[in-house]
């Protein structure tokens, strides 16, 4: 079954490193990002392009030359600057107007693409999850200072999900009392703290039941020595078989 699963993981890399590569070389994309209650608005300076629903939109592209968390109407200057380290970033902004939860597509698909390797551990399938479950999902910001990166492991149950290209969360927003909620694209939900970067509701994936030392290293050890065992038994064989073409050979006496 392991064997199955570390061919599939194999498999995937090489769709989401195209995915991930053909994110890079999009242009990024401007983005209004609005707080629930509207009285807030993150903007991300980029290259404006499409449509914008947010009904500021046209003043926001005209007026703003900063990224950060601006205060409706206000659009000279930031009340504080974030230009996410993000090719492709999806933004959420809590109505306190400080804290923002980061998302970044491509710098996830990139990240899932190089944890996806052959690494010829003893337990290769354990390690290759422990790095897929290591991967940054989103990041925490208060006032434009990182809080904390979480990892993917602690969003969602089935590790699996890691190998969606543009990232784990199906749909998040920030509540009225002020947690991130997110619903991971396996079905899990959980609640965070934007102020700590801690989860306070749900559960992430579970820990990979460690293996036996014996039963983690048998493949190895069997590949390693049976060339001991299968050579031995191929001379024997083989010198049985002469013996016999021998005795075939000799004429009765």
């Amino acid at each position: 079954m392991r064997a199955v699963l570390v061919l599939a993981f194999l498999v995937a890399s090489t769709a989401i490193a195209a995915r991930a590569d053909a994110l890079a070389k999009r242009p990024c994309r401007g983005l209004i990002a609005p707080s629930p209650d509207g009285a807030h608005v993150f903007v991300y300076c980029a290259e404006w392009s499409g449509n914008y629903a947010d009904p500021d939109a046209a003043a926001i592209r005209a007026a703003c030359r900063a990224s950060g968390l601006y205060k409706r109407g206000a659009w000279d200057a930031p009340l504080w600057a974030l230009h996410p380290r993000a090719e492709h970033p999806d933004v959420y902004a809590a109505n306190d107007g400080a804290h923002v939860a980061v998302a970044d597509r491509a710098k996830f698909a990139a990240a899932v693409a190089y944890a996806i390797k052959d690494d010829r551990e003893a337990d290769p399938y354990a390690e290759l999850r422990r790095r897929l479950l290591a991967v940054p999902a989103f990041e925490f910001y208060s006032r434009g200072q990182l809080v904390r990166t979480v990892p993917v492991g602690e969003v969602v149950r089935d590790a699996q999900e890691t190998f969606r290209a543009e990232g784990v969360i199906a749909h998040a927003e920030f509540g009225a009392d002020g947690l991130f909620r997110v619903r991971s694209k396996d079905g899990n939900r959980t609640a965070w703290d934007p102020a700590t970067g801690a989860r306070v509701e749900g559960t992430g994936a579970p820990p990979e039941p460690e293996l036996p030392w014996a039963v983690r290293n048998l493949p190895r050890f069997v590949a390693e020595h049976l060339v001991w065992v299968v050579l031995p038994l191929a001379l024997l064989l083989l010198r049985n078989a002469v013996r016999r073409e021998l005795r075939a050979l000799t004429p009765s006496a």
